[in-house]
């Protein structure tokens, strides 16, 4: 049963992947934030509180609230939060 789970997430990332390498028209460019954000929106009640202040940044950005330099900063920590130590040195 867990095998079924596993394959309809891989075909699921398999298809998002598509999307993201072959739809990259110009126009729609400005609805990319936007509709990101709704998706997360779905899901923050599952979202670790790392992940929830990584949203609102994002969110505050969009609005122009906060710097570019504090979404790289709450980038890094994500990737150190789910990598770990053993890919400090990459």
């Amino acid at each position: 049963m867990n095998g079924g789970l596993e394959n309809l997430s891989a075909r699921l990332d398999s298809i998002l992947s598509d999307i993201e390498e072959t739809c990259r028209p110009r126009q729609y460019a400005r609805f990319i934030v936007p509709f990101m954000l709704d998706c997360a929106a779905l899901v923050e009640q599952r979202m670790p509180p790392l992940a929830l202040e990584a949203i609102q940044i994002a969110k505050g950005y969009r609005d122009g609230l906060i710097s570019l330099q504090h979404v790289a900063e709450i980038r890094d920590a994500c990737w150190q939060s789910i990598t770990g130590p053993r890919y400090a040195n990459c």
